[in-house]
This record gives structure tokens, C-alpha cells and sequence, in this order.
């Protein structure tokens, strides 16, 4: 289980810190600046687009041009991938149910795994062949069995895009070869990389692997993160002359994890050397904090609330647990403030929504939830109101 920074435990560590250091700066004498939060400055890559998720949180830490649409070439195999991975998690598909290779599929120009026509080939080999090899001809032999055919696959991964929120992507193809008006986004393949490591742990694990052989033909996997970046386990790659050089990434450290997608790079040692950056600039600068928990109660006795009986006081609470992925230079300055609605008057009952609470680190908004009553506040009655 993740165990993350707690707000209300660094507030306590803060108090402890400032007064140490307050107390030895004045038995020195020595002048001090108020503190200074500082904000990681964006970082800047040399790529067309990119994005970088917290995994967890599923915040966006940093990117440019998340939104803009560009073709993704062999990034289209991870939801080809996705969706093989359902079928097989609903039990519609085995990995030893053997796959008839059509002519097609076999004569598919592109990256291959190098399937013979008329053959028989199982879903196990041919998934491995389709995300350690990138093979165009395992991503057409795998549609054209779930599906009928690859048109028809290509309408099941628009409507699952569709469901993941995958706003700006439309998919023509089934293994990224040129079509027109197919396009994706940084955003987008960030979150379907998400959705696919959250729900199909088991075939994510294939992004891992290095090697695949295959009618005794050897071939590796084109993702050089994997070795060049410790914790790396995914995912993939692609490049057409229209797309240049995508990479989308993944990597674990401290139980943490980020993707990374970089797209439009201008060659392919430039997109793993930004995807890098980037990794590091996520794990460095940034952690996953927990600023409060469902259920957590903060009484407000000395907040008056007006036509209230003088003996009660409101006490709020929040409806869900808020992980958040901040700056790390953040995490020793963050300040609660819960401000009530205007107007706000007894009676109260349980569970009315009553105001908001504002985790800040100085200037910093950091989040921002809606508090509600976690017990009624009775309205003062009219005799007590005047004579009390």
C-alpha cells in the first residue's frame, strides 16, 4: 500500500522546524527572509508535444500542447493492445486460442513479426509480436479474430476512446499506418496509458520485456527506456515521416509513478533523451500527498453561526479522500482555510453542504473541495433568541 505525506502531520513538523530555526537565528543574531516557496520552473523539451501524469492522482505535471491533435503512428497498437487485453479479461479470448492468418494480416506493410499467410498462430504470440516488435501484421491478424475484420476493430477502439475520455483522438487504423484524419493527442495517450496499467496489470507486464522470438527470428523491443531509465516498464513507440518520434513511457521509483509522452520529436535518441528529462524532472520535483481523508472532521467552535443556539457549534467534514501530486518544495508550506457560504444561518442539518476548504502553500492554490455539516446545528428558538 502507498503511504503518502499527510498534511496535518507536516503541520505539526512545520511548527516544530520554524521555531527551532526562529529561536537559533536569534541567539545568533543573524537577519532572516521570510521563506520562499519555490515553484518548479516548466521544463522545456524538444519535441512537437508532451505530457507528464502522475499515475495515482492522474494530475498533469507538466506538458505543452497536450490537446494538440498529431498522428500517432504505432502508439494506436497500445489500444489495440487495451482491447485484446479486455477480451481476454472477460474471458472472450484465450492466450492459446489459435489465430488463422489471413493474407492480409500477413502482407501488411511495416514493422512485423513476420506471420506467414494460411498459418495458425496464437493470441499469446501473436500479443507479444504486436507489443514487443510492434508487428503491423500480429495488429491485423489479432482485429481481424475479435472483430471480423479490421474496420470493424477500428469502430470498437473509437467507441472505448470515447469511453476513456479520449476527447481528441479518432483511429482509422489498427496499427498506426497512415490514415486519413486519424489523429491523437499527448493528453490522450497519456490517459489511455493510465487506463491500461490500472486495468490489465498482467498483459501491461509485456511492455517490460526486452526480446521476442519469433520464427526464429530475434527482434527487440524499440523501446530504449527500459534500459536507460531505472524503473522504466513501458510502454511504447512510434514514428511515421507525418507523426516523427513518439514515445510513451512509464517508470516506478519510491512507489511513485509518471508516464511520459513525447510527440513529434525529431529523431529517435532526442525522444528518449526527453522522455528522460522529463521522467526526472517528475520524480525529482514532485510527490503524491494526501491533504485529507474521507470522513475527516474539522470543528469550527469559534466560528458563529448566526440564529444557532449559543451552546452548539458547526463541525465539517469532507465526502472523499484528496491525493494530490504537488511540488515537493510545497510540502512544508501547505495552510488549510475553510470559508462558509454567504448567508449561511441555523438550522443545519447533517450533511448539507456548507462551505469550501482551500489547501494552499503560500500564493499557491493547491486544491479546492467542498465541506459539508457532519452534525445539525439547531435554530435558537424565539423566546431564548430574546430573553435568553
Amino acid at each position: 500500500m502507498k503511504i503518502h505525506r499527510s498534511l496535518f502531520i507536516l503541520s505539526s513538523v512545520l511548527t516544530f522546524t520554524l521555531s527551532t530555526s526562529l529561536s537559533y537565528a536569534a541567539s545568533q543574531s543573524i537577519n532572516t527572509a521570510p521563506n520562499v516557496i519555490i515553484k518548479p520552473h516548466p521544463v522545456e523539451l524538444n519535441a512537437a508535444s508532451w505530457v507528464l501524469m502522475d499515475f495515482e492522482t492522474g494530475d498533469v505535471i507538466a506538458q505543452k500542447n497536450d490537446n494538440e491533435k498529431r498522428a500517432p503512428a504505432s502508439l494506436t497498437k497500445i489500444m489495440t493492445a487495451y482491447i485484446v487485453a479486455s477480451e481476454l479479461k472477460q474471458g472472450t479470448l484465450k492466450l492459446d486460442q489459435k489465430v488463422p492468418i489471413s493474407a492480409k494480416a500477413a502482407k501488411t506493410p511495416g514493422s512485423k513479426m513476420f506471420v506467414r499467410e494460411g498459418s495458425q498462430v496464437s493470441v499469446n504470440d501473436l500479443l507479444h509480436g504486436m507489443i514487443v516488435q510492434s508487428g503491423n501484421d500480429a495488429s491485423v491478424a489479432l482485429a481481424e479474430f475479435i472483430a471480423g475484420s479490421d474496420n470493424n476493430f477500428v469502430t470498437l477502439m473509437n467507441k472505448v476512446a470515447k469511453a476513456l475520455g479520449m476527447d481528441n483522438t479518432h483511429f482509422v487504423t489498427v496499427d498506426g499506418l497512415p490514415g486519413e484524419n486519424q489523429h491523437t493527442t499527448a493528453l490522450d495517450m497519456a490517459k489511455l496509458a493510465r487506463a491500461f496499467i490500472a486495468h490489465y496489470p498482467k498483459v501491461y507486464q509485456l511492455y517490460s520485456q526486452k526480446t521476442f522470438t519469433y520464427n526464429e527470428i530475434i527482434q527487440h523491443n524499440r523501446n530504449k527506456l527500459l534500459s536507460a531509465f531505472p524503473g522504466a516498464d513501458g510502454i511504447k513507440t512510434g514514428y511515421t515521416q507525418k507523426a516523427g518520434y513518439n514515445l510513451v513511457g512509464s517508470a516506478v521509483q519510491n512507489n511513485q509513478r509518471f508516464i511520459s509522452v513525447i510527440m513529434g520529436a525529431p529523431s529517435a535518441t532526442v525522444r528518449l533523451n526527453e522522455s528522460i528529462k522529463l521522467l526526472n524532472f517528475g520524480f525529482g520535483r514532485f510527490e503524491d500527498v494526501t491533504l485529507y481523508q474521507k470522513g475527516q472532521r474539522f470543528p469550527l467552535k469559534d466560528t458563529v453561526i448566526p440564529d444557532a443556539k449559543k451552546s452548539s457549534y458547526l463541525t465539517v467534514t469532507v465526502n472523499s479522500t484528496l491525493i494530490k501530486t504537488i511540488p515537493k518544495s510545497f510540502t512544508s508550506h501547505l495552510q488549510h482555510k475553510i470559508t462558509l457560504k454567504q448567508g449561511l444561518k441555523a438550522p443545519i442539518k447533517k450533511g448539507d453542504e456548507v462551505g469550501t476548504l482551500i489547501i494552499s502553500a503560500g500564493d499557491n492554490q493547491v486544491a479546492k473541495i467542498a465541506v459539508y455539516a457532519d452534525n445539525n446545528v439547531d435554530k435558537i428558538g424565539f423566546f431564548s433568541k430574546w430573553f435568553g
